[in-house]
């Protein structure tokens, strides 16, 4: 009875442990995945309580079957099983749930939430405060771009990519304030209440500075909904459109998502960089251009998963600009990405993934779930989300929480 007890204390803690994932580094993420697979199956083998839930396993861990599959046809074997490698989560922890029957509740998995929502404020407010106090990671008097400055430090500070960082912060944010609109009129009794409202207004305000444009967007897309379901059972639905003037306004005042939101409407920055005039616009145009150029001859089986970079670093050095050789550009697709590695019918696999996601939200009223897929597929088309393992965890282990989870926690 002890030894069952204890396991269960050590799951929980575990359970915990993994929502905390945006304050660890990436191979500390990795370890975490892999102690609580280890913790989850023993305490299976110890209750001798059997159980595969292998259909909802096989719609998370879709992504990493279909690389795994491709790499039947690709001449770089080293580069593609360092692909797999990083890919292992999307394995590992669709597996613990699977064979853990009822792994979490309703109960728990409120408290898992509140977790991620309080690491990822943590690691926000660490990031911005070793800024103030330790100073910015670039001091060229010639670089006069704040955006980039500022989102420079960031990463090195939080050891996120600021996509990642804003993509994780952004959905704390969106969690937070669900919590927040649901527990309103019980504030009184629920000092929970006031701390949500800290985090949401903190959370949103942080994300929003680091200027990563796609988690932006897909976060103003969810709240945008989420709102105008919420208000209009409200009979308020000019509540939303006054949300959404007032977002825009913010949007404008700040410099650094008004520079990047020019940068991004600028026609001349639709073509590849030339020479040293380079930004996270054209830089991606190149990019883009690259992907249609390669799909177009591999656009059936793809190239395999380790040959994906040789292909498309190749492509890149048509361009008269030495900013591609500096490093490794991915897809910054993650659906072009898996086209790209395993061909259309790997893409129609990984659709075929996220379409039953959305059948079973919708099916079961998981309208948190529902957002949260909302949001990750629209962030898929402008980065490779399931390469680092921020993003990784992030994809799996919400996918994990909703999927294995009967209940809705938070309701609209």
């Amino acid at each position: 009875m002890k030894n069952v007890e204890m396991l269960h204390k050590l799951k929980i803690a575990a359970l915990m442990l993994a929502s905390a994932f945006p304050l660890f580094m990436p191979h500390q993420i990795s370890g975490i995945g892999m102690l609580l697979l280890i913790i989850c199956g023993i305490s299976v083998i110890g209750e001798s309580d059997y159980y595969f839930d292998w259909k909802k396993m096989l719609v998370i861990s879709a992504p990493f079957l279909i690389f795994g599959a491709a790499m039947m046809q690709t001449t770089h074997t080293d580069a593609g099983l360092e692909v797999l490698q990083k890919k292992l989560l999307l394995l590992a922890l669709p597996f613990t749930f699977a064979v853990s029957k009822n792994l979490t509740d309703e109960k728990l998995r409120g408290k898992l939430f509140l977790v991620f929502e309080v690491s990822a404020f943590a690691i926000g407010l660490y990031a911005n405060l070793m800024m103030r106090f330790k100073g910015l990671t670039i001091t060229d008097p010639n670089n006069t771009d704040y955006t980039y400055i500022y989102r420079h430090a960031l990463e090195y500070y939080s050891g996120l990519h600021p996509t990642y960082y804003a993509a994780i912060l952004f959905f704390a944010a969106f969690l937070s304030l669900n919590n927040l609109v649901r527990d309103w009129k019980k504030r009184h009794e629920n000092k929970m209440v006031w701390i949500e409202l800290v985090l949401t207004i903190l959370l949103s305000t942080m994300a929003t500075a680091s200027a990563a444009r796609a988690p932006l967007l897909a976060f103003a897309v969810i709240l945008f909904a989420w709102s105008f379901v919420h208000f209009k059972n409200l009979g308020k639905t000019w509540i939303t459109f006054l949300l959404a003037a007032l977002f825009s306004i913010t949007l404008i005042s700040l410099p650094s998502t008004r520079n990047r939101i020019l940068e991004m409407v600028n026609p001349a920055n639709f073509n590849a960089p030339s020479g040293n005039n380079d930004n996270g616009t054209n830089v991606r145009a190149g990019i883009y251009l690259c992907n249609w150029q390669t799909l177009k001859q591999h656009w059936l089986i793809g190239v395999g998963t380790g040959d994906v970079q040789t292909e498309l670093n190749n492509c890149l050095r048509q361009f008269n600009t030495s900013v591609y050789d500096n490093f490794d550009y991915n897809t910054h697709n993650e659906y072009l990405n898996i086209w790209f590695s395993a061909g259309i019918i790997g893409l129609l696999v990984f659709l075929a993934s996220l379409f039953f996601s959305f059948k079973h939200a919708i099916q079961h009223k998981k309208y948190t779930y529902l957002y949260f897929l909302i949001f990750m597929s629209i962030c898929f088309f402008t980065e490779n989300y399931l390469e680092r393992q921020a993003g990784i965890m992030l994809y799996t282990w919400f996918q994990c929480l909703f999927l294995f989870t009967p209940k809705e926690t938070h309701h609209t």
